[in-house]
């Protein structure tokens, strides 16, 4: 089988059970806000001191109506503008703005996921990788295999900087095209998660689907055949 149609095939699997567990929307949300709502949970606000739900309501209105609206602009303007609603409760209750940028890269990237999931029409060529702790152990692995990196400052996902992120999003693109995954970004993310988080997981292998399975076997054989 031709590798970029394996690929191909293993992201759509994946892809489909994805869909079916996390894509639940409530009577009456905008397929936006479900989006948001759903990718909100992937926050980890329980890890930023002082931290409430009080801004939790208006901040899922406003980035729901910034995605609906200005969807078709480039990822990082959405990532700006999804900031500065952040920055505004950060502000008002003294939070730890270290983790904005990081928090609006991952709820702007999980939000485009669950969309794409959703079938909702627009160009997903154009969106980013979302970036978690999962992708990062992938970005590490793939540094020290093809660039020869074993160590150095490595940014967590929820305190990474705009400079940081941008490097690791093209790195990501230039180790997953070696890996001979030749897919789009948001479409790549679904092979590179389940082989990272399975890699983790590895003695509880059988829990997992065919397609997640496929998905480990594909990027460790290309890691153990270099």
């Amino acid at each position: 089988m031709n590798m970029n149609k394996q690929a191909y095939e293993i992201y759509a699997g994946i892809k489909n059970n994805f869909t079916a567990k996390y894509t639940k929307r409530k009577d009456n949300e905008s397929i936006y806000y479900t989006c948001v709502r759903q990718a909100y949970k992937d926050l980890m606000f329980r890890t930023i001191k002082g931290h409430t739900s009080k801004y939790r309501e208006t901040n899922l209105k406003q980035i729901s109506e910034i995605l609906e609206k200005y969807h078709d602009q480039p990822t990082i303007d959405l990532i700006h503008k999804v900031f500065k609603v952040f920055e505004k409760e950060f502000d008002d209750c003294n939070l730890d703005k270290t983790q904005l940028f990081g928090k609006s890269q991952k709820v702007v990237n999980m939000a485009f996921k669950y969309l794409c999931c959703f079938n909702v029409e627009m160009d997903y060529s154009k969106c980013h990788i979302p970036l978690d702790s999962r992708i990062i152990d992938y970005y590490v692995e793939r540094r020290k295999m093809y660039d020869g990196i074993t160590s150095g400052y490595v940014p967590t996902w929820s305190h990474i900087r705009e400079d940081e992120y941008f490097e690791i999003q093209n790195k990501l693109k230039e180790y997953y095209l070696k890996d001979r995954i030749d897919l789009e970004p948001l479409e790549a993310e679904y092979i590179i998660w389940a082989y990272a988080t399975i890699k983790l997981n590895i003695k509880n292998i059988n829990k997992f689907s065919q397609s997640e399975i496929d998905a480990y076997n594909l990027l460790k054989l290309e890691f153990n055949n270099l």
